[in-house]
């Protein structure tokens, strides 16, 4: 476990989960051919954490990227095909459900979850790509389920977005800013959106 994944687990143990790192998922041959990958060893999940009290399970993809540029939206939104292999659990839905149904069936077997658990699949990064991607996040969720509502009016670097029984939000980056884990925390409080979502 690298010190990025040691830092994910100590603030998910701080939220009361139970945590488990490298976490092996056995897939049999037949989830193997069904997600495309026959030889494949076991998949690994960087972190598993599980809270009783609400049954939530949550994997986290941990992705620290602290020497590079950092985790881009392209390989989320379909664009970068390239940049999506490295996220398959959640580029490929396919495998995103074999491997969260075995998981589910995995540790219920060891008596480590309660049946039906909410599972979230989330992703640590250390550093994200720039403000521009971030816009491009957020105005893909937009589009997605009209959680920001609409575009207000947009001047230069300023972008204003307006929702029903909310105070406008004005996003004001120029598109080569990097937006630290502050800022991106103060966009969630404003929104109403949680770090996951960003």
């Amino acid at each position: 476990m690298d010190a990025f994944e040691r830092v994910v687990v100590s603030l998910l143990e701080r939220e009361g989960f139970w945590v488990r790192s490298s976490f092996k998922v056995e897939l049999t041959k037949d989830e193997k051919v069904n997600i495309g990958r026959p030889s494949s060893p076991r998949w690994e999940l960087d972190v598993v954490g599980y809270r009783a009290r609400d049954n939530e399970l949550r994997v986290v993809e941990c992705k620290s990227y602290l020497d590079s540029r950092g985790v881009a939206m392209a390989a989320f939104d379909g664009s970068n095909p390239k940049a999506a292999k490295r996220f398959k659990l959640f580029a490929e839905p396919q495998t995103r459900a074999v491997v969260l149904r075995r998981l589910e069936e995995q540790l219920l077997a060891l008596g480590a979850i309660r049946p039906g658990p909410r599972i979230t699949l989330c992703l640590a990064a250390g550093r994200i790509v720039s403000s521009a991607d971030v816009w491009r996040s957020i105005r893909a969720l937009a589009q997605r389920g009209g959680f920001f509502g609409q575009l207000k009016r947009e001047t230069g670097s300023h972008k204003t977005l307006a929702r029903e029984g909310c105070p406008d939000f004005t996003f004001a980056f120029h598109d080569s800013e990097e937006i630290g884990p502050r800022m991106l925390a103060r966009i969630a409080k404003r929104t109403g959106l949680t770090p996951n979502d960003l």
